[in-house]
């Protein structure tokens, strides 16, 4: 019997979900001392940790609008700190990943809570992109190690440390920050 395509879409988009838990598992206990809110007090995300295992495991979920949701379904071995966009639609996972290493991950709002913005980790695409660039040929490079990706200013500002209020302000070729785009085009 031949189906319409959409249907066997459907299926495939069934079998490749995983039931999103409803709780913490059990062994997971919650530190309060690394909870995390939004600045308007709208998101909450609560670190819970398991010690029951050689490698301690952390996981992060997020309380919004009375939904209970797992932020990420990869364990980390570390808790994380979190930045907040002002809209509140991204969220930043600033992630300790090793001695001396970190990265970050990138999550967007979505009908279904906030999921990864990518595949890969934020910091893993910067480092990826500027390998890609011809100083990076001119850098020394002693082996990688510590090597960790954060924002510079961070969402939560905006870049109004560069004296810019964007997106509702246009860069003049005057600006500070160097002229990248003309006022008017």
């Amino acid at each position: 019997m031949d189906r319409p395509a959409h249907c066997l879409q459907y299926r495939r988009l069934q079998w490749g979900r995983r039931a999103q838990p409803a709780a913490p598992p059990a062994r997971y206990k919650i530190d309060e001392k690394y909870t995390q809110k939004s600045p308007d007090g709208a998101i909450t995300i609560e670190q819970y940790l398991n010690k029951d295992t050689d490698d301690w495991k952390w996981q992060f979920w997020v309380r919004r609008q009375g939904t209970f949701t797992l932020l990420d379904p990869e364990p980390a071995g570390y808790p994380a700190d979190f930045i907040f966009t002002n809209d509140l639609k991204w969220i930043v996972r600033v992630q300790k990943i090793g001695s001396g290493t970190s990265t970050l991950h990138l999550y967007r709002l979505k009908p279904q809570g906030y999921l990864r913005a990518s595949k890969k980790p934020l910091g893993d695409l910067a480092w990826d992109y500027l390998k890609t660039r011809p100083d990076w040929r001119k850098i020394v490079k002693a082996p990688e190690y510590h090597s960790s990706a954060y924002l510079l200013e961070g969402l939560e500002e905006n870049y109004r440390g560069l004296g810019v209020d964007w997106p509702r302000e246009p860069l003049s070729s005057d600006h500070p920050v160097g002229g990248c785009r003309r006022q008017g085009s």
